[in-house]
């Protein structure tokens, strides 16, 4: 869970430090972890971003993915 809470941190961090090169932008694709987590980024963030930039932030859930690609291997060696 560390590990996601930091990517999450990063991606909000890249995502607020990004405002200039993002102003050329319609929209701003994030993927986040979905459910209370990416609710709670929506309001503390994105919306707040949209307001001040008039930049759309297109939301994407990751699914965890990972986990079905290390099965996958694990099966196939």
């Amino acid at each position: 869970m560390l590990i996601g809470r930091t990517l999450a941190s990063l991606s909000t961090a890249i995502l607020l430090l990004s405002g200039s090169t993002a102003l050329a932008q319609e929209s701003l694709s994030v993927m986040s972890f979905g459910g209370a987590y990416q609710e709670a980024q929506r309001k503390a963030v994105f919306e707040i971003y949209t307001a001040d930039t008039g930049i759309k932030v297109d939301e994407q859930e990751y699914g965890g993915e990972i986990a079905k690609i290390k099965v996958c291997r694990a099966v196939t060696n």
